[in-house]
């Protein structure tokens, strides 16, 4: 397990494999930033748009040479993606077939740049990859190889699914097989949507699930969105939450994917 851990004025990772928790690398990271930590071939990468760390097992390396500082990243088809570097919010870059400790710098696609809105996350619904604006979802398909690349991934295979809504909370998409589930917002409250494969392997939203408890969604502090951090074991997902003023996580909400292929609502 690795976390990063505030310090007066750094941060640092530390790890643990079962006890206590120890340190590993420098206190020199950026201190209350997010970090989304995503695992490729068999290293962690840790963005926070500031900087980039990767962890190997025996060395903390920031900054790796090549890898995009982005804010999200997702490792998918052995390619590792990383989105929203501070120059390019709507871009996305990929590293190299198998190797994602190397990036070409080419090798990147816009999500329609024009609409002003920046990507907040990313997410995967079996054979496509989701990308998460404020407003909108889209979808990035066209797996095949050493034959992705640039040209294929913006002409042919970069599509929109969901047009409307999408999130304001990273780190709650939370991937499940054939549904993603993630917040968004309708109107000025909260909710939880989800986006799921049909059984005609069309991919559409699935529409709000959280109607039977709304009282408890609007009392979700609305200004810290992004705190929201989802986690599924398997059958569960466990969403921790920010609840009245609090600027922490201080309640957690549980979703049984089981129950709800049947009813749809929680």
């Amino acid at each position: 397990i690795v976390v990063s851990v505030n310090g007066t004025s750094n941060a640092q990772l530390y790890q643990s494999t079962g006890g206590n928790f120890s340190a590993i690398g420098s206190a020199n990271l950026t201190n209350n930033a997010n970090v989304w930590f995503e695992t490729a071939n068999n290293i962690l990468y840790g963005f926070n748009q500031t900087e980039v760390v990767s962890w190997d097992g025996t060395t903390v390396t920031k900054n790796p040479a090549t890898v995009p500082i982005g804010k999200y990243a997702q490792w998918f088809h052995n390619y590792l993606f990383v989105a929203n570097t501070a120059g390019f919010p709507h871009r996305i870059f990929w590293s190299n077939l198998g190797d994602p400790t190397t990036f070409v710098n080419t090798n990147f696609v816009d999500i329609n740049p024009g609409d002003g809105d920046q990507i907040l996350g990313l997410g995967i619904i079996q054979d496509e990859l989701l990308v998460f604006k404020r407003e909108t979802i889209w979808a990035i398909t066209g797996f095949a190889g050493t034959t992705f690349n640039a040209t294929t991934i913006s002409t042919q295979n970069t599509e929109l699914r969901i047009i409307g809504y999408g999130t304001n909370a990273p780190n709650s998409i939370v991937p499940i097989g054939n549904d993603v589930y993630y917040f968004s917002m309708l109107g000025g409250a909260p909710v939880i949507r989800s986006v799921r494969k049909t059984s005609n392997a069309v991919t559409l939203g699935g529409g709000v699930i959280t109607n039977r408890i709304r009282t408890t969604m609007g009392t979700i502090n609305t200004n810290q969105l992004p705190l929201i951090t989802g986690i599924f074991d398997g059958r569960y997902i466990y969403w921790s939450i920010p609840i009245g003023a609090n600027t922490y996580n201080s309640e957690v909400l549980i979703l049984d994917t089981w129950r709800i292929s049947t009813s749809k609502n929680i």
